[in-house]
């Protein structure tokens, strides 16, 4: 019995390590197709009190969309230059609690939530949306800070979403939407005349 014990100690240890960073989609809408999109903006904000946590998730974010996406550029806003980007990622950080929500707090444990927000870069439309809830693997790790952990299982659950809306594969030429019909070389004789012609009992 007490080899038993002394086992299932060693091994709480090791099933912690284990168990890393993770996160979950608490409410989404339906994500467009992404193929005919070239160029993809990451663009970061918070609540006030989380500013100094936007750089991280940008960065993620752009690194993990660059290891699972074919957009020929992804960047963020200091990277855009003259590109025209034809896909915005808009992320907002939320908020950020610490110990989570059971009866034994675990200061190591950090929970982040996110809004993420897809819309296309030319005529502004929404393509889709999710809230996003990351979580640190509660273990405590010198050096590092179980928010950066959290933001990080965020980051890969975006390109995880993206990567099943078409940002993998060969690109597909954008289909433009047909110029609208004018009616400015329409002369007034000419309708006038077209209106006689009807009217006439002849026809």
């Amino acid at each position: 019995m007490k080899a038993l014990g002394i086992k299932l100690v060693l091994a709480l240890p090791l099933a912690l390590v284990a168990c890393g960073p993770t996160s979950s989609v608490k409410r989404t809408t339906p994500v467009a197709n992404l193929q005919t999109y070239q160029v993809a903006l990451v663009r970061v904000a918070s609540s006030p009190g989380y500013g100094q946590y936007t750089p991280v998730l940008e960065f993620a974010t752009t690194d993990f969309l660059q290891e699972r996406c074919s957009f020929t550029n992804i960047v963020s806003p200091t990277q855009l230059g003259n590109l025209t980007p034809d896909l915005i990622v808009d992320l907002n950080i939320r908020g950020s609690q610490r110990g989570g929500t059971g009866f034994i707090k675990n200061p190591n444990l950090a929970t982040v939530d996110v809004t993420m927000v897809l819309s296309d870069g030319i005529d502004e439309s929404l393509l889709g949306s999710a809230e996003i809830i990351g979580k640190s693997a509660a273990v405590a790790v010198e050096g590092n800070d179980p928010e950066n952990e959290a933001l990080l299982a965020v980051a890969k659950r975006v390109s995880v979403i993206l990567g099943k809306s078409g940002c993998q594969g060969q690109r597909v030429a954008r289909v433009q939407a047909p110029p609208p019909v004018s009616y400015k070389n329409i002369t007034m004789p000419t309708i006038c005349f077209k209106f006689i012609y009807r009217l006439s009992p002849y026809n």
